[in-house]
């Protein structure tokens, strides 16, 4: 008897299906308190949603597992930082699969990555709010104002800086209103045209552009004795192909040959009008295999189609780690931040870790206290070498350590033959 397994992994998009009510709260409607138990990333682990109060807020339903949804916490950390006063932002999954361990590996992977420590709470094990908002697909967005009032419930493809900036400079709604739930089973086979001649396929392997219609997904179906018996990645860019082809899940350094062709895969940073264009769905049904050959066999299309192959591989590399001095006193802190010079000319410690990965080609992990705010005149790091640097952070109660760990990287190679 054949069993099926929609596996939704690291690179796909989770479907939140279930018998709930169909339809959105409609603009204006007031949402209720609801008590958060189980918060991460947070200064409490008890909490609820009215803790958010007198600010827009915008609730981010996510998993760990989505990888469209880890693609958009650097956007809505950064635009957290950026207006502290005026807007919220929380991540909330209600997957049971989605642990401590697991949401804290993804924001230390993510602010490693970017440089900055991602400082969006997280609700694990929520019960309650995703039923106030039923949706299907994740990632997905409510936007409710200062009192708690809903004002949008949107989508992955409307969520953009642009339109965060100007409700938080307008008070108006830019966003696309969703009404209701789009219907998508991935269990079903794609590209099948149930009147045809030869309905049963033994073997075929299909690749189509984006589908509007489908979310960004993994699927793997397999047998009694767990073998593959169809894979389905529904609206991923060439760059998510390759990682499930090769099974790398991480984040890694993408090293591409010939040069200049990384900005034709990576996904990160570019706008949701270009991940459209340049995502494709993928089906392989086949007789029973092992995973591995499947995958061998999604390694040959990739190639045979887009030309692109790759291998991962693990080294030793060099990071600096910006910590907080633990002896660094209240009053120095305070002195530092009641300097009106350093206030009106300085940048925070974000800025200042862009600026010096930029000037010494580096890796900096963030680590510091973000309740000090400290603000540096980046002027004071020009014609300095990396220890009178160490030294001027030291002054700021920031210490840069040097650190070794392994990581992996994908080398992406191209070719037309």
């Amino acid at each position: 008897m054949k069993l099926i397994y929609c596996l939704l992994l690291a690179l796909c998009a989770y479907s939140m299906a279930s018998a709930q009510a169909k339809q959105h709260p409609v603009s204006g409607t007031q949402v209720p308190n609801v008590r958060f138990a189980n918060v991460l990333n947070y200064a409490a682990t008890l909490s609820d949603l009215y803790q958010f109060k007198n600010k827009i807020l915008i609730i981010d339903f996510w998993t760990t597992f989505c990888s469209a949804c880890i693609r958009e916490i650097p956007m809505l950390d950064s635009i957290q930082k950026k207006h502290p006063n005026e807007l919220s932002v929380i991540l909330v999954s209600s997957s049971k699969a989605d642990t401590k361990d697991k949401a804290s590996k993804i924001l230390k992977r993510i602010s490693d990555s970017h440089g900055s420590k991602v400082i969006l709470p997280v609700i694990l094990g929520d019960t309650i709010i995703n039923k106030f908002f039923p949706h299907t697909f994740v990632p997905h967005f409510a936007i409710l104002d200062s009192n708690m009032q809903v004002l949008a419930v949107t989508d992955v493809d409307d969520l953009t800086p642009q339109n965060i900036e100007s409700l938080i400079r307008t008070g108006k709604v830019y966003f696309k209103i969703e009404n209701g739930i789009q219907d998508f089973n991935g269990e079903k086979l794609m590209f099948n045209d149930q009147n045809t001649l030869f309905p049963e396929i033994m073997f075929q392997s299909t690749v189509s552009t984006y589908s509007k219609n489908a979310p960004s997904s993994t699927y793997i179906d397999k047998d009694s004795s767990g073998n593959v018996t169809r894979v389905l990645l529904t609206n991923q860019p060439i760059l998510d192909l390759l990682k499930r082809a090769f099974g790398y899940f991480g984040y890694p350094e993408i090293i591409v040959w010939p040069p200049g062709l990384e900005d034709s895969l990576s996904p990160r940073g570019k706008p949701k009008e270009w991940i459209r264009s340049n995502s494709y769905t993928y089906q392989l049904i086949c007789p029973p295999l092992k995973y591995d050959s499947a995958m061998s066999i999604l390694r040959q299309d990739v190639k045979r189609i887009f030309g692109y192959t790759a291998q991962v591989k693990s080294e030793l590399f060099k990071y600096y780690l910006l910590k907080t001095d633990t002896i660094f006193d209240n009053a120095l802190k305070s002195a530092i931040k009641s300097d009106n010079s350093c206030e009106n000319n300085g940048e925070d410690i974000s800025e200042v870790i862009r600026y010096l990965r930029i000037k010494f080609d580096c890796v900096i992990v963030d680590e510091s206290d973000h309740n000090l705010k400290v603000l540096i005149d980046l002027s004071v790091f020009e014609n300095k070498n990396f220890n009178e640097v160490k030294q001027i952070l030291a002054s700021y109660g920031l210490n840069l350590d040097e650190g070794k760990k392994t990581r992996s990287r994908l080398f992406i190679y191209h070719s037309q033959n």
